[in-house]
């Protein structure tokens, strides 16, 4: 067996040479100089799969650094609004990096209780309450749901390119379905995101989650890129009927009229405008 064997080329004299090697049982596989990848040449597929590798981004060959080799837990939402903001911010990064990187940064997430409950609030009367964390308003949407026991959510798609999960506590159940007609959904596949895992779709698929434990549970969902409305489906035999979204609470303050119940500060405007009225 050669103990010496230069770099495979594509030019004659290689060709020699890689015929010897394949005689004496040796596999030769190396990678192009990606410098010299003319992009015109390349196609979407080739193009998916050294995003994949984080070779090439966009239109240019790039040497690519990781930025998140080194990234430590993530302990406050603060930390986690910059980690987000590393996701996006290179345009021309595909969507397979940038769903792997999402999926990283979701793993790293750790939040304390204290900065956790800064975003905990739930309504009582409904199965699951959707409170906004953060958004760009053009990448991402990121909500802490906090859902009541024995509940779950409709069918539902996402019109968008990813739904991100991860359970802070307790544990998920994911229901998948497959589209057949707006009267019809077949089930596919049943799973469980327990206390810390991540999960993903990113194929528009249809889903519903819901809490099957006797407890709360608390989990992190991360839209790309946001959306203000979806197509629900009470049961996979019914018609869909679209559902505007709303939130329950934005960044730790209660809202008003979005969503759920009116807010206190509702009841006291309305108190104040009706003793307005009876003092005309």
């Amino acid at each position: 067996m050669p103990t010496n064997v230069k770099v495979m080329r594509s030019d004659s004299e290689d060709l020699v040479e890689q015929s010897m090697c394949s005689m004496s049982g040796v596999n030769i596989v190396t990678k192009p100089k990606f410098s010299d990848i003319k992009k015109e040449l390349l196609n979407e597929s080739d193009i998916s799969l050294l995003c994949m590798d984080g070779v090439y981004e966009g239109q240019n060959v790039v040497s690519y650094r990781d930025p998140f080799q080194d990234m430590q837990d993530i302990i406050t939402v603060d930390q986690l609004k910059l980690a987000l903001k590393l996701v996006f911010e290179n345009k021309d990064t595909c969507f397979k990096t940038k769903e792997k990187n999402i999926a990283r940064v979701l793993s790293l997430v750790k939040l304390s209780p204290g900065e956790v409950n800064k975003y905990t609030f739930i309504d009582p009367e409904k199965s699951y309450t959707r409170n906004l964390i953060l958004t760009d308003n053009i990448n991402y949407t990121l909500l802490l749901l906090c859902w009541n026991n024995n509940r779950e959510s409709s069918i539902h798609n996402h019109p968008a390119d990813g739904c991100f999960i991860k359970t802070l506590s307790g544990c998920l159940r994911e229901v998948q379905y497959k589209y057949i007609s707006d009267n019809e959904l077949v089930k596919t596949k049943t799973s469980f995101i327990a206390e810390g895992q991540v999960s993903y779709i990113v194929d528009q698929s249809l889903h519903k989650i819901g809490n099957p434990l006797h407890q709360p549970a608390l989990s992190l969902h991360l839209y790309t890129p946001p959306f203000g409305s979806c197509l629900s489906w009470s049961d996979p035999n019914s018609a869909p009927v679209e559902v505007k979204m709303g939130f329950y609470s934005c960044y730790g303050k209660r809202t008003p009229y979005l969503e759920g119940k009116p807010s206190k500060v509702v009841y006291l405007l309305q108190e104040i405008q009706q003793k307005v009225k009876t003092i005309d």
